[in-house]
C-alpha cells in the first residue's frame, strides 16, 4: 500500500502543473511585440501627461517674450546685460531655452544676444548659484559671477 502511494505522489510531481497566475499571457508579456506595445502605450499616455504642462508653459513664455518685449528695451538697457539678468532666475534646460531664444530673435534682438542668454543660463541659474554659495561660500560665488 505504501509503495502505491509513493508511486502516485511521484507521478503527480512529475506532471506539469499550472497555476491560476501562470497563463499564456505571461509568455506573451516577455515577447518583443508585447514590450513594444507597452512602450507605445506609455509614450502615448503617461509620458504625454507628464510633459504637456511644462511644454505649454514654455510655449506660453516664448510667446510672451515675442509679443511683449520690444526691441527698444534691449537697445536702451544693453541687450547682453539684460539677457544675463534674465537668465539668472530661470531654471530651464537647453531644450527649453531654444524656443525662448527663438522668441527673443523674433522679437528683434540679435542672434548673438540670444546666444548670450543660452550660454549664461546654465551657468547662472538660481539653483547652481545656491549650490556654489552653500558649498564654497559667498566670496567664491561673487568671483564666479
Amino acid at each position: 500500500m505504501l509503495c502505491k502511494k509513493t508511486a502516485a505522489v511521484k507521478a503527480k510531481a512529475a506532471e506539469p502543473t499550472s497555476s491560476c497566475c501562470a497563463s499564456k499571457s505571461a509568455k506573451l508579456s516577455n515577447s518583443v511585440t508585447a514590450k513594444t506595445l507597452t512602450g507605445i502605450r506609455y509614450s502615448a499616455t503617461q509620458l504625454i501627461d507628464d510633459l504637456v504642462r511644462w511644454l505649454l508653459l514654455g510655449l506660453l513664455f516664448a510667446t510672451a517674450v515675442k509679443n511683449l518685449c520690444s526691441q527698444m528695451i534691449f537697445i536702451k538697457l544693453g541687450a547682453m546685460l539684460v539677457m544675463i539678468a534674465m537668465s539668472i532666475p530661470m531654471y530651464i534646460c537647453a531644450t527649453a531655452s531654444t524656443p525662448i531664444a527663438a522668441g527673443f530673435i523674433m522679437a528683434g534682438i540679435s542672434p548673438g544676444t540670444a546666444l548670450v542668454f543660452m550660454m549664461a543660463r546654465p551657468a547662472t541659474n538660481i539653483s547652481t548659484l545656491d549650490v556654489i554659495k552653500n558649498e564654497m561660500g559667498s566670496g567664491v560665488l561673487i568671483k564666479y559671477l
